[in-house]
Order: C-alpha cells, then structure tokens, then sequence
C-alpha cells in the first residue's frame, strides 16, 4: 500500500545514517507524505476514503461466496503468502489448525487459536506442503504404517467431519514469529517421533 519515492544519497548525522528526501505515497488517493508514520496512520487506520472504498467492495465481494467457493479462495491465496527472510534465505512459517468443519480462522480467540494448533513448520511453498502433509497422512495410513501424531491428528480430523487448516503466520514480527515457533514446538516435543523432532 506504501510506495517509497525520491530516495536521495545518504548521509551521517554524528554516527547515524539518514536518507534526505524521503517520501511516501499512498497508492489509493497517491497522496505524498514526508515521513513513514505519516502514511502508515493514513493506510492503516482507513482515512483514504478510495483505500477504504477498496476494501469495503472487497469483502461485499466475499460475503457473497459460499463456505465453499470462499475456503478454495483462501487456499488458493495461501501459496501468495509472503516469505520471511532467514539466515538461510527466504522461508514462510505456518501452522496447522484442527477445527471443526464450516470454521474459520476469523472467529476464534488468541487462545482457541493456540489450542488448535498441532503443527508447526517452515516452508517455501505453503499451498504445497500443505498438500504433501494430506497426501502422506492418507498414504501413510493406508499402509498402515504407524502413524505419528501429525499424522494421527490429520487422519482423524478427516474422518470425524473436521477440517485442518493452514495458517500462515508471516504477519507476525520476527520476534513473535520465533516465539511462537519455539512454544509451539516445545509444546509438541513430548509427543513427536525421534524423526519428526530432528527433521523440524
């Protein structure tokens, strides 16, 4: 929503970087603001009448869908999730969600949120993994290979009528995304297989 414009050389003031010139622009109304909080208020808390217009036709839009046509959306725009940058390049972190079917992320608290994770993992392709973890479940099930508790837990949510959903959770800071990731895997520790522990 925030393009940067006009970014001049460089300069130190005592020890401390500081681009002259620096300007920001918003691509709804395209109005110029000379500093980041600036236009970050005026996005963020709707004040661009056109921005505001935008999102108001977008979830018109969605209100008409049915749970159906609304979840393939959701899913499709999984895969555009935007990746977080790590020492080891460009990864995405998610989880998995077991909720009872015709439920969305939306409605649940912080804390039904947590509860409904089973899963924690980094992934370049979301949409993709997501699929691997169905397809390896099922695979894995009618092989009857035992089943570690990833796999338990997806192979009973699909046969009791629930859902398992996946999450992105890049929004987060990196801080948050961290700490998430770490509580939610220590949390899972005692119950992983030896495999699953080394391999996350």
């Amino acid at each position: 929503m925030i393009e940067e414009l006009d970014i001049n050389a460089v300069e130190f003031i005592g020890n401390k970087p500081c681009v002259k010139n620096l300007k920001y622009e918003c691509t709804g109304c395209r109005t110029t603001f000379n500093n980041f909080e600036g236009c970050s208020y005026h996005t963020k808390k709707r004040i661009c009448i056109q921005l505001r217009s935008e999102i108001d036709e977008t979830f018109k839009e969605e209100r008409l869908l049915s749970f159906k046509e609304l979840w393939l959306k959701l899913r499709d725009g999984i895969k555009d999730a935007k990746p977080r940058n790590t020492a080891k390049g460009e990864q995405s972190l998610y989880v998995l969600l077991d909720l009872p079917l015709h439920t969305s992320v939306k409605m649940l608290t912080f804390d039904q949120f947590l509860k409904s994770i089973f899963y924690c993992g980094v992934a370049g392709n979301l949409k993709l993994r997501f699929e691997r973890h169905i397809a390896g479940a099922k695979r894995r099930h009618c092989k009857f290979i035992p089943l570690n508790d990833k796999d338990t837990m997806i192979i009973d949510s699909l046969t009791h009528g629930r859902q398992i959903v996946p999450a992105s959770i890049d929004g987060l800071t990196s801080n948050e995304s961290s700490a998430l990731e770490y509580s939610v895997i220590m949390d899972l520790q005692h119950i992983l297989t030896n495999t699953d522990s080394s391999g996350q």
